[in-house]
């Protein structure tokens, strides 16, 4: 798939005059059986949030690109990214709330990466939390799983880089055995910024999963990067929570 840079400097300075020329922000497919769909969020799209830009989209099925069946909806969607001040940190949220179609769906979340100035000595976090829940018209149990190395997947660098993968296993649900709804959260480094050698020019995420036939996964994700260990003693949880509220 190609994919469009998002210079953040660039687009918070210069607003929507510089995102005229871009492509997708975002580009979610669905697959049920060998039909396939997508929706595509545009660039132009994007609202500045006091200079974190967020993409949105809410409540849109998702039909198959041959025309027919509907593959899955999506509850809602968001991309937002920005820096984290003084600290010269990147920061990049991706997050959903799905439902699956009448079949097993696959669903392919692909967000254009944040591209600014290269820095070395960088150190990297990324986050993530899945709530899985067993639909009432789902008999056999609800379960997400990823496609690849990991439901999750952060990047760097053009995407050539993988920073980490989380979901690897599945998560399962079943309202006629235990909760309905089950919630996970994994983490890069056991939660722990790690070094990321050489130098970081961009960063990106993606979700790639299967859910079950009818029930709902919903998603949040956080990936940070930081010019210096000493940039993530800067950013705090406070300041993760603080970007997070204003998205």
């Amino acid at each position: 798939m190609k994919k469009s840079l998002i210079a953040v400097s660039a687009v918070v300075a210069a607003g929507f005059a510089g995102l005229a020329q871009a492509e997708s922000a975002i580009i979610i497919r669905a697959t049920m059986g060998s039909q396939t769909g997508f929706i595509e969020i545009d660039m132009a799209d994007g609202v500045d949030d006091n200079g974190v830009m967020v993409w949105s989209v809410a409540d849109t099925d998702i039909y198959s690109s041959g025309g027919g069946d509907m593959l899955g909806t999506i509850d809602f969607l968001t991309l937002s990214i920005g820096d984290l001040g003084r600290s010269g940190s990147q920061i990049f949220n991706l997050d959903f709330s799905v439902a699956a179609g009448a079949l097993n769906t696959t669903f392919e979340i692909d967000a254009a990466p944040i591209a600014f100035a290269a820095f070395g000595n960088a150190a990297g976090l990324a986050s993530a939390e899945v709530s899985l829940t067993d639909s009432a018209f789902s008999d056999a149990g609800a379960e997400f799983a990823a496609n690849g190395a990991g439901a999750y997947t952060a990047l760097y660098n053009g995407g050539g880089t993988v920073f980490g993968d989380l979901f690897a296993s599945p998560i399962t649900a079943n309202r006629n055995t235990g909760p309905a709804t089950v919630t996970v959260g994994e983490a890069t480094g056991g939660g722990v910024f790690s070094a990321i050698p050489g130098s970081v020019s961009d960063i990106q995420a993606e979700w790639n999963f299967s859910l079950s036939a009818f029930d709902l996964a919903a998603g949040t994700s956080t990936f940070i990067v930081t010019p210096t260990p000493a940039g993530a003693a800067l950013i705090g949880l406070g300041g993760l929570a603080c970007l997070r509220r204003r998205r």
